[in-house]
């Protein structure tokens, strides 16, 4: 999955701060295996969302995706929140009852992401996306 393209987006992780590192593992795992077995093609990446590092899927948004994923990650996994990535990078968080427009999915330098606290780091590119308000 690569969402280097101007291909919509959806990222999710299934970790909580208020776990242990064991506890999102086995969440985790958990996720993998039901993409798998409902046949949804994802990308793992690094995520850091409010201070904390956690493993983060990247799937294709299709309207089977996005049913399938807000199943999972905002009612089985009680995940805060999704973020939706449009092909025109506008990107917006969803949770359960609305999506907030929050700005522009842009590929940034290490540092600026680390500094704003909230991104995506994705290994295989080496590269760090931010949202950029507005």
């Amino acid at each position: 999955m690569n969402y280097q393209t101007k291909r919509p987006v959806i990222i999710f992780s299934a970790e909580l701060s208020n776990l242990t590192p064991r506890e999102n593992a086995v969440r985790t795992a958990e996720v993998r295996e039901r993409l798998d077995t409902y046949g949804i093609l994802y990308r793992e990446v690094e995520g850091h969302y409010k201070g904390n590092k956690e493993t983060s899927f990247v799937v294709a948004n299709t309207p089977q995706t996005y049913e399938d994923v807000y199943v999972i990650a905002l009612l089985d996994f009680d995940q805060e929140c999704i973020l939706l990535r449009g092909e025109d990078d506008k990107t917006y968080l969803m949770n359960r009852g609305s999506a907030e427009y929050i700005g522009k999915f842009t590929q940034v330098p290490e540092d600026i992401a680390v500094q704003q606290g909230d991104y995506t780091y994705d290994k295989e590119y080496n590269a760090y996306y931010i949202v950029k308000r507005g």
